[in-house]
């Protein structure tokens, strides 16, 4: 996997992934939360409510590279239940953003 740094992504190379996760005690989401967030590709990694427990800003540098860091990071993990994929297309922030 060859992932961009922030700075050089462009917005098909910002994707948003949900995550399902079996987790059930918090020291489970932090060890988790930690361990996915060393990985280059990864931007932020949000524990969220919803249908879905974790919300993952990755960069890639294309298609296959996103696919390559769903099966090999996310899919083969036991703590894993499912994934949501959807890429950034635009992005704007809001007036208190301090940028």
């Amino acid at each position: 996997m060859t992932p961009l740094p922030p700075k050089n992504a462009r917005p098909l190379d910002e994707v948003d992934l949900r995550l399902l996760a079996l987790l059930q005690r918090d020291a489970a989401v932090s060890r988790f939360s930690g361990a996915i967030a060393r990985h280059p590709a990864v931007l932020n990694v949000y524990f969220v409510s919803g249908s879905y427990d974790f919300l993952l800003h990755v960069a890639c540098s294309g298609p296959e590279d996103l696919r390559d860091f769903i099966a090999t990071e996310l899919s083969g993990k036991l703590q894993v239940a499912g994934t949501e994929t959807h890429l950034i297309f635009e992005h704007t922030r809001g007036a208190s953003s301090g940028e």
